[in-house]
């Protein structure tokens, strides 16, 4: 499978991104509309790109015709409500498949083993 490699890991193989003060506009992620979606532990989803620009956070391989987890649509309601963390995800000039901020309360640690897994996001 090719890949695209961006010329700025040419020099060191690595790059450091700079801090990015999320905590300036929290109202982005409080407004924006969640759904519970269970992976593990109390977990909501709040979709900002989906299969068809629509709420909802399914894989794009579990809608018909399945396909890749790419070209994702951006949900016009929750860009009106987080332009900073849409830019932000843009930003890279990557293609973006499901974008989405995950909402996961703390967990008791037996909690947490149970639940840890292996996420399959790469199809």
């Amino acid at each position: 499978m090719s890949y695209i490699k961006s010329p700025l890991l040419d020099e060191k193989g690595f790059v450091i991104l700079d801090r990015y003060n999320q905590e300036a506009d929290p109202k982005e992620w409080l407004d924006i509309e969640y759904v519970d979606w269970k992976s593990s532990g109390v977990t909501q989803f709040a979709p900002l790109a989906s299969a068809f620009g629509e709420i909802e956070v399914n894989g794009f391989w579990n809608h018909t015709p399945p396909r890749t987890d790419k070209d994702g649509v951006w949900i016009e309601s929750q860009v009106a409500k987080a332009p900073h963390l849409v830019a932000r995800a843009m930003e890279p000039g990557a293609n973006v498949g499901r974008c989405r901020v995950i909402e996961l309360q703390p967990n008791e640690y037996a909690n947490t083993l149970y639940n840890l897994h292996q996420d399959d996001n790469n199809r």
